[in-house]
């Protein structure tokens, strides 16, 4: 497994883009923009089940999504089923900035929105700040599962705790020493006062 420590790798090909956008016009004048920026537009959807259906075969690395959209599904639903189904950043299109529709965006935890007219420049800054960040959540998650596997492996009674004192993990062995699961001890509010409990031999560090 690689260590989380490694530097990230940049991706060397082209970002792959999916584009959710009923006005055909519009869709076709985002695509020639994404081409020109140097990205590989992988699909054109017109609603949201078409959307699904190239999901399904094309594996974007981002989503360009109009919340206006044709058919039961608008653009706020699609984006709700990639993000539960794909973990695949999405960034909106819409004409609209009004604070319900902005309200009802946000449930879906998008990676930008973006207000249409938009300049290219802008464009280009959200999908490139979108497209990082997924990939430091994902090196995030990697680590988590890493750490939680070296966990599981070793010999020692291993705790971590977060900077407010909460357990956020405990090896198999540590479990055994306190007498305690891990899931009890997350719900213990974990105290300095309390810290003479540790049996001998386990240790306790910060993440």
């Amino acid at each position: 497994m690689t260590p989380f420590l490694n530097n990230p790798t940049e991706p060397t090909e082209a970002s792959r883009i999916l584009i959710v956008e009923d006005e055909a016009i519009v869709a076709e004048s985002l695509k020639d923009q994404l081409i020109n920026l140097g990205y590989q537009v992988c699909g054109t959807a017109a609603n949201g089940e078409d959307a699904m259906r190239i999901m399904e075969h094309s594996e974007p690395d981002l989503v360009m999504m109009d919340i206006m959209l044709e058919g039961p599904m608008d653009g706020v639903e699609v984006a709700g089923r990639i993000r539960e189904k794909n973990e695949i950043p999405v960034i909106f299109l819409t004409a609209y900035s009004d604070n319900e529709t902005l309200q009802r965006a946000k449930i879906t935890e998008p990676f930008g929105y973006l207000i249409k007219p938009y300049k290219e420049r802008e464009l280009h800054t959200n999908i490139e700040v979108s497209l990082y960040r997924h990939r430091m959540e994902q090196r995030v998650k990697e680590h988590e599962r890493w750490l939680e596997l070296l966990l599981k492996s070793i010999s020692d009674g291993v705790i971590t705790v977060g900077l407010d004192g909460s357990v956020t993990s405990m090896s198999p062995v540590a479990e055994e020493m306190l007498g305690w699961s891990e899931k009890r001890l997350r719900e213990t509010i974990f105290r300095k006062s309390c810290s003479w409990r540790k049996p001998q031999n386990t240790l306790l560090c910060r993440t």
